[in-house]
C-alpha cells in the first residue's frame, strides 16, 4: 500500500521539490478536512485482476502521424530510455498522480514508430499496446511547440478519435483519460503522463496544471538521464 506520507518521504529523498509541495498541500487539505495524516493507503489490484490490453483492432487507424515524427523518433533513440528497467522516480510520480487524482490507471507513455511503451505503470498489466491503439498519440498534433496542450478526453465511448479504439471497446474499457504531453526543451513530444479511468469523469484546471506539472517533472528526468549516462 501507498500513501502520502510514504509517497512524501520518497519525494524528499530523490528531492523532488514540486512533488514534495504537492503533497505537503495533499496532506494538509486532509487535516483541515478531519482527515489523518495521510490519505487512504493507495493499494493497485493485485497483479492477476490487472486488465490485460486488447489486442489492436485492424480497422482502426488511430492518431495521425505528425510531421517531425522521423525527428522525433529520432531523439526518442538518442535518449536510450526505451525499453529500459523500471525507475523509481517514474514509478513514484505514476503513484503520486494516481492517489492525488484517485485514478486506477496512470502511465509514463514513450510513443516509438510501431507501438508505445510505459516507462511507468499503475493499474496496468501490460507494458506495451500498438502506436494505433495509443490515445498518447493524439497529443502530437499540431507539431508547434507552442502548440502543445493537454488532451482530456471524458467520454471515449463519445468522441469519435476514440471510439472504436480497441481499449475502449476491450480491455482496459478505456472511458475516461487526461494526458500531458511530454514536450522536451527543443520542443519535441516523446509521449504522454497520462490518467485513465474506465468511467466517464471530468477534469478541472487544477487538476489541469498539477498533471502538467509532473508532465514537465517527468521530461526533465528523461533529458537529465542521457546528460548523465
Amino acid at each position: 500500500a501507498r500513501d502520502c506520507a510514504s509517497l512524501l518521504r520518497e519525494a524528499k529523498q530523490l528531492g523532488m521539490e514540486e512533488l514534495v509541495k504537492l503533497l505537503d498541500w495533499k496532506l494538509a487539505e486532509q487535516a483541515d478536512t478531519g482527515g489523518q495524516q495521510a490519505l487512504a493507503p493507495f493499494t493497485p489490484p493485485p497483479a492477476a485482476t490487472l486488465p490485460l490490453c486488447a489486442p489492436e483492432s485492424p480497422g482502426y487507424a488511430g492518431a495521425p502521424i505528425p510531421g517531425n515524427e522521423t525527428e522525433r523518433i529520432a531523439l526518442l533513440k538518442t535518449l536510450d530510455v526505451l525499453y529500459t528497467s523500471p525507475e523509481h522516480q517514474y514509478d513514484c510520480i505514476a503513484d503520486v498522480v494516481a492517489a492525488l487524482f484517485d485514478m486506477p490507471i496512470v502511465l509514463v507513455s514513450l510513443v516509438s514508430t510501431s507501438e508505445q511503451w510505459f516507462k511507468a505503470k499503475c493499474g496496468l498489466a501490460c507494458s506495451t499496446t500498438s502506436r494505433n491503439a495509443s490515445f498518447c498519440a493524439f497529443t502530437f498534433k499540431p507539431e508547434a511547440p507552442t502548440k502543445a496542450s493537454m488532451l482530456v478526453i471524458e467520454d471515449a465511448r463519445r468522441d469519435p478519435r476514440v471510439a472504436d479504439n480497441p481499449l475502449v471497446v476491450g480491455e482496459p474499457y478505456i472511458q475516461f483519460y487526461a494526458g500531458c504531453p511530454l514536450v522536451t526543451s527543443c520542443g519535441i513530444r516523446l509521449g504522454a503522463l497520462c490518467c485513465i479511468d474506465r468511467v466517464p469523469r471530468s477534469f478541472n484546471f487544477a487538476q489541469a496544471q498539477i498533471l502538467i506539472n509532473f508532465g514537465q517533472l517527468t521530461t526533465q528526468y528523461l533529458e537529465a538521464s542521457h546528460l548523465i549516462d
